[in-house]
Formats: C-alpha cells, sequence, structure tokens
C-alpha cells in the first residue's frame, strides 16, 4: 500500500523517521514548549498548562527520551478528533517555528515554504550571491582603510615599530577615517624585531 501524506492525515500516521526528525527539530531550543504552550482546546484556551510541560520533561529525563518526541506521542493520540498534518502545520507558522513548519510542508507534505512576515527575527533573508555583493558595497565604500596610504610622516610607525630598515613613505591619498565595528578593524601581525 503506497504511502501518501495530505493536510487532514493525522499526525499520528506519520512514518517513525518523520516524527522523529520533527521532534529533533522541536527539540532545538526547546520549541516544542512554545508550540505546546498554543495548541488549543475548545473555546481557544489552552489545553496544557506548565505542569503538563513539566511533567513531559521528567519523563522526558527518567527514560532518557526526547521531550519533544514524547510531545508528540501524547498529543497525536489524544481525543476523538486527533490533530491533523494541517492543523500541526498551522500552529507551527503561528508559533513562528518556520524550521519545523518547513520540514512538515517542504519534506512531509511536498508543498512550498510557508510564508514568513516580511520583518523580524522570522523574515526571510536573501544570501545570494548578488544581495551579498550588493551589501558589500554598501558596507565598505571604496575610500576605506585597506585603499589608504599613509600620507606625511612616518615616525610614529617607527617608533611603534621599530626595524633596521625606517619606514619612509610619501603618498598623494590621504586616510579617511571612519567609525567601524570591531569585527571590521583590521587585524595587525606583530613582525617587530
Amino acid at each position: 500500500m503506497p504511502y501518501e501524506t495530505h493536510l487532514d492525515m493525522e499526525i499520528r500516521k506519520l512514518r517513525p523517521a518523520e516524527l522523529y526528525e520533527l521532534g529533533s527539530i522541536l527539540s532545538i531550543s526547546d520549541s516544542w514548549k512554545k508550540l505546546m504552550s498554543i495548541v488549543p482546546k475548545q473555546g481557544n484556551v489552552s489545553k496544557f498548562s506548565s505542569d503538563h510541560i513539566s511533567k513531559i520533561e521528567q519523563t522526558a529525563r527518567r527514560d532518557i527520551r526526547n521531550a519533544a518526541q514524547i510531545f508528540l506521542d501524547e498529543w497525536s493520540t489524544m481525543g476523538r478528533k486527533r490533530p491533523t498534518l494541517k492543523f500541526l502545520l498551522e500552529l507551527l507558522i503561528k508559533a513562528e517555528l518556520f524550521r519545523a513548519a518547513d520540514y512538515v510542508a517542504c519534506d512531509i507534505l511536498k508543498q512550498e515554504r510557508p510564508k514568513r512576515p516580511d520583518y523580524g527575527p522570522a523574515a526571510s533573508i536573501d544570501i545570494s550571491d548578488a544581495a551579498i555583493n550588493q551589501l558589500d558595497k554598501q558596507m565598505l565604500p571604496q575610500n576605506t582603510f585597506a585603499n589608504s596610504i599613509i600620507i606625511g610622516s612616518t615616525s610614529i610607525i617607527n617608533r611603534i615599530c621599530p626595524s633596521e630598515k625606517p619606514a619612509n613613505v610619501q603618498a598623494a591619498q590621504s586616510y579617511k577615517y571612519e567609525e567601524l565595528p570591531s569585527e571590521e578593524l583590521p587585524v595587525f601581525l606583530n613582525n617587530c624585531k
């Protein structure tokens, strides 16, 4: 019998490997707690309390099991109307657990990624080469330290790093001073004798 997933499929009918992967994703930063806290009961009241979360954590420690797996196993078999993949996906998006939502939508249901907000930590980030090159041009203007040449006396350099051959450089271009965050500061190696 072929295995096909669809939005109305109950979570409990997922393959063990799919449930394991989903549990692993929800274990990151204890994301399963965020999901568990927004599962609604009738009347838009939370189905689970902090006591339920504590019981799952205790069971996970005692049985040396993944707490997210325990939550998914318990929740997926509760009640007459058990949770479906559609309901799970809606809750994951509402909780902004997009890594888990992507897994359910793309890998299990073979759909497109869920839409993300335009702003904030959950917003999509363009990491294409074109976007990175454009950011480089914006953040590193042409007249920065790397493209500047020393003008005037080099006696300060000679005092900082005395060597057998003192620096004696003159140039036509001057520095352009800008405030830079510490990550962008150049690193000088100590080549002094």
